[in-house]
């Protein structure tokens, strides 16, 4: 396994540099003139950046989608005391995703364009699917349906995106957000041997992908003999996945554990305020 040797002081360097890369890129339409001539001219905000206030945040340590190592949930206790020393203003993640018994879902499996290879599955699996839906990975449901064949249902993909993304940022502005802070993967880095296999932990950054909201990832620590000892104990799921994520994260000692932090569009620099208080 591969380890990385990176300092604590390069760590804490990272912020800095990345403000200074962005105030670059800006600068004299930097991105139009010598990328995307399309692009609209943002100068930086140098006020949403300074300006000296408490800035409300979210934290999220895990999903019961895809649990994360006991690794990975002390960074974010890590970054979450940092904040508070700071007096930051921070709550606690909800978790929306079941709360309708998981309806939507069994909603989508029976509407759904579902590949005819695995309607015979998901026939004898749907009555089953509210018992332990919490601990389903919808990467891998989403895997054999919703194949877009015309460009008019293209069309209607991209509606539901948008009118998705409008009732997100709706609960976001609702509860009065300036930031979020989540896991980046839900362990340290895997062996390269098994990233393929771990395609579920991606929900924790596609959906802010999917949502086009801008992301710093932030090194808080490094996994220790403690975090190793706890995966042990603590970290006990039964499915294959979240068995593979265990045998991944045996030996990772040393290795980075990182955080995200979630800021609405156009707010970059709001974004990397927050990571420098981390």
């Amino acid at each position: 396994m591969l380890e990385l040797r990176l300092s604590r002081e390069s760590w804490l360097a990272i912020p800095k540099t990345v403000v200074t890369i962005t105030k670059l890129l800006l600068h004299d339409n930097h991105l139009q003139i010598h990328g995307d001539p399309d692009l609209f001219t943002i100068p930086w905000n140098e006020k949403m950046f300074s300006e000296k206030k408490k800035l409300k945040m979210v934290i999220m340590k895990t999903t019961v989608f895809f649990p994360t190592t006991p690794g990975i949930r002390r960074a974010i206790q890590i970054a979450k005391s940092k904040l508070e020393a700071s007096d930051y203003v921070l709550n606690s993640f909800i978790n929306i995703l079941t709360a309708d018994q998981s309806r939507y879902l069994l909603e989508a499996l029976s509407n759904d364009d579902i590949d005819p290879v695995l309607k015979p599955t998901l026939r004898l699996l749907r009555p089953l699917l509210s018992l332990f839906s919490a601990r389903l990975m919808p990467v891998y449901l989403g895997l054999g349906g919703n194949r877009i064949r015309e460009t008019h249902q293209l069309w209607d993909e991209i509606t539901k995106k948008n009118l998705y993304k409008e009732e997100f940022l709706s609960y976001w502005r609702e509860l009065e957000l300036d930031l979020c802070i989540a896991p980046c993967f839900a362990c340290p880095a895997p062996r390269s041997v098994d990233v393929a296999k771990l395609s579920p932990a991606l929900s924790y950054t596609s959906l802010y992908n999917f949502l086009d909201f801008p992301v710093g990832i932030l090194p808080i620590d490094k996994e220790n003999v403690e975090d190793q000892t706890k995966l042990e104990i603590e970290y006990k799921y039964f499915d294959a996945v979240c068995k593979l994520v265990k045998m991944t994260t045996k030996g990772a000692t040393g290795m980075p554990l990182a955080i995200q932090m979630i800021g609405l569009p156009y707010q970059e620099e709001m974004v990397l305020c927050g990571m420098g208080s981390s």
